[in-house]
């Protein structure tokens, strides 16, 4: 209402659960009242601090331009980088990352503010941690982030108005002597209220930035495991069905058990699914994706690894992990008609995988030159619009 200007802050402190992973909640909790002793100590009268949830704090710096604003936000910064917490015999060094905006007659509603402070303190983590970032419109890790925020509050509405949909595409075995039989990979279309398709990768993005992936993998599982108590039958020429899962829902024990509860009490073969999870997911923590693939494997279900070859230390892990099938990233199929870089990685993953018992898909097979060439080699299968575009489960009976 009038000329003056403020900044409003939210810091978030890096890996506090580390902390409260190795010390325990209470040393948490000493934490926070300790850096909020600093705080104290280190803002003016003319600050306004607010401990908003768990390691999060929120600043309000009054009657106070942009350059004096990041000046605050930078001594408190330097005041917990000088702190260090000590916990039993471990001692950590503390740090956060801050999100600033300014606010001034021009700024638009508290949500707004709200949403552009978030977002700013998202890209400052995104950058490297122990940063400041400032929001403004230009900024792409920004633009991102406030994209995705958007999404948040329409998926709970996609649902309801079944605008989120299944299709699915055919895996084809390469080589017809081979006696192996095709099977199909659940895919999620969603479109928005006017019909127009939606980017998967944002609505998967949003969904997993806030927490609402396990969510919607219940809901594919779910359907997928109904679809099937009701037509397994009629697809009984088929190898199966592949199911996606997060690594948030690979994580989930709560999620596993009821997995494990509905595959071995449904009216289907749990043989007949394969779930499909990334690399990069598996490898996150190793030791329990081997627990979480081994307890659903009892039930008769196999797995895939999917994006196979862009994770870190890739063999090293392939040995560990108890899949019956690698799929390669596309990125390194896509081109092998062209790339003989390509087609080198493709063969070395398809040696060391069947060395490892595993069978090999290969993906975006999206023309006839890629086909002809992964037909060459001993991969067994194949996974792209060369061989077959998504269709839905109803075109799937029909087949």
């Amino acid at each position: 209402r009038d000329k003056s200007t403020h900044i409003l802050c939210y810091l978030d402190l890096d890996r506090f659960n580390v902390i409260n992973n190795t010390c325990g909640h209470d040393a948490g909790d000493r934490l926070l009242q300790e850096v909020t002793s600093i705080f104290k100590v280190e803002c003016d009268k003319g600050t306004i601090i607010s401990h908003l949830n768990g390691d999060e704090f929120g600043f309000i710096f009054e009657n106070c331009h942009r350059v004096a604003g990041l000046e605050k936000a930078k001594k408190i910064q330097q005041a917990l980088r000088n702190f260090y917490f000590k916990c039993d015999e471990n001692e950590f060094s503390i740090t956060a990352s801050i999100g600033a905006v300014e606010i001034s007659k021009d700024s638009e509603s508290q949500r707004e503010l709200l949403s552009s402070v978030d977002s700013a303190c998202f890209a400052a983590k995104e950058a490297g941690r122990d940063r400041i970032q400032l929001s403004h419109v230009d900024n792409k890790i920004l633009k991102a982030r406030q994209s995705a925020m958007e999404w948040v509050g329409r998926i709970k509405s996609l649902f309801d108005k079944d605008l989120v949909r299944l299709r699915c595409q055919k895996i084809a075995p390469l080589h017809p002597e081979s006696g192996l039989r095709a099977h199909y990979e659940v895919l999620l279309v969603v479109k928005d209220e006017a019909g127009n398709p939606v980017s998967l990768e944002e609505f998967i993005s949003a969904a997993e930035l806030y927490n609402r992936i396990t969510d919607i993998d219940q809901w594919v599982v779910g359907s997928v495991l109904d679809w099937l108590e009701d037509n397994q039958s009629k697809i009984s020429h088929l190898d199966g069905l592949s199911v996606n899962i997060s690594g948030n829902s690979m994580s989930d024990k709560l999620f596993m058990d009821n997995l494990y509860d509905r595959l071995t009490s449904g009216n289907f073969d749990p043989r007949f699914i394969t779930f499909e999870v990334t690399e990069t997911s598996a490898i996150d923590d190793i030791d329990y994706a081997i627990f979480f693939i081994n307890k659903l494997k009892t039930t008769g279900c196999r797995f895939s690894l999917d994006d196979f070859g862009t994770g870190l230390s890739s063999y090293a892990y392939l040995r560990k992990l108890p899949v019956d099938y690698l799929k390669i990233d596309g990125v390194f199929v896509k081109n092998i008609d062209t790339s003989e870089d390509d087609m080198a990685v493709v063969h070395s993953i398809s040696e060391i995988g069947h060395v490892m018992g595993k069978k090999i898909i290969a993906e975006f097979v999206s023309n006839e030159a890629v086909l002809k060439k992964i037909s060459e080699t001993d991969i067994e299968f194949g996974q792209g619009y060369a061989i077959e575009k998504p269709i839905t489960l109803d075109q799937l009976l029909k087949k």
